[in-house]
């Protein structure tokens, strides 16, 4: 059935009226996604590089550890399950014991905990690479608390026979999904820009979110 004229016309003055305020919001900036400009795309470096820079306390993004917590949070961590550092500094692409073979995409360190992030996204696991992060978290954390971060796209760690034979301390390296993370950050940061909906930081942040959000 074909439509009148008349309620053609008063579909589309409808439709006209409704797509002011969000005209307005794009002339406002509103809309955009720097990240998807900037084109970290899938690309694990890129991806790890904006990751840090939320993660670290000192960073000018200003938010201190907040997005730390959320990481914690993601993860069901409190003060009795591992430590939340009270100073800290992240670092990216770190080789921890000074051999450029065993870079870490990011590390978190303090004088209470040591912790490394994996940053996988299309990648695969390099051969015994689980071991050799595990060792290495191992030796240099010495008497501090630690654990390794895988964060995939199915938040799964993929041991093959060789690990589950020689790692030691297995429960120290955590699976997390890229999914489960944004979910717990975004709710958070919905939350705080409820207080603050200026805050430019979060509002980095949550677009961040809704890249994460696309692997």
């Amino acid at each position: 059935m074909i439509p009148d004229r008349e309620k053609l016309q008063y579909f589309f003055n409808e439709y006209k009226e409704a797509r002011v305020p969000m005209e307005e919001e794009k002339a406002l900036g509103m809309k955009v996604n720097v990240w998807k400009t900037a084109n970290l795309g899938r690309y694990e470096v890129r991806n790890s590089k904006v990751l840090r820079w939320f993660l670290d306390m000192h960073e000018d993004h200003g938010q201190g550890s907040f997005f730390l917590k959320a990481l914690y949070d993601s993860l069901g961590w409190d003060k009795s399950s591992f430590p939340f550092p009270s100073v800290y500094r992240a670092t990216e692409e770190c080789c921890p014991l000074g051999d450029e073979s065993e870079r870490v995409d990011i590390e978190i360190e303090s004088d209470e905990v040591l912790l490394f992030i994996e940053v996988k996204i299309d990648a695969l696991e390099g051969k015994e690479q689980l071991k050799r992060y595990h060792d290495v978290a191992k030796i240099k954390a010495g008497s501090r608390e630690w654990k390794i971060i895988y964060l995939t796209k199915d938040g799964i760690v993929k041991y093959d026979q060789e690990d589950k034979q020689s790692l030691s301390d297995k429960e120290k390296i955590i699976g997390l999904s890229w999914t489960h993370f944004a979910k717990v950050l975004q709710k958070q940061i919905r939350q705080e820009l409820r207080k603050n909906p200026n805050n430019r930081s979060l509002w980095l942040a949550e677009q961040f979110v809704e890249h994460i959000l696309t692997f």
